[in-house]
């Protein structure tokens, strides 16, 4: 199991999918204004004129989130196929 990003064989790697989570709000993750919960992307909605997410019952707009989410930075990688030599 890889748990840190030196762990994947850099050298060896055919193709690989990166998410950078550059953001938290609670239990969702943020990678730019992609929304992340428990791994699985969420959905923009609109509301009235304005776009957002749907975050614990109650729909929160960009600009909310934009301010009222933590920095962090966490890389996830899935789909990793290596070279088999």
């Amino acid at each position: 199991m890889i748990t840190r990003i030196n762990d994947i064989p850099s050298d060896k790697i055919m193709t690989c999918n990166w998410v950078i989570i550059t953001h938290k709000l609670g239990d969702y993750l943020f990678s730019n204004n992609d929304c992340y919960k428990k791994g699985k992307q969420i959905c923009l909605i609109k509301c009235g004129g304005s776009i957002g997410y749907k975050i614990n019952g109650k729909f929160r707009s960009l600009t909310w989130i934009a301010k009222n989410k933590k920095p962090c930075i966490e890389v996830y990688a899935s789909n990793i196929k290596l070279l088999p030599f």
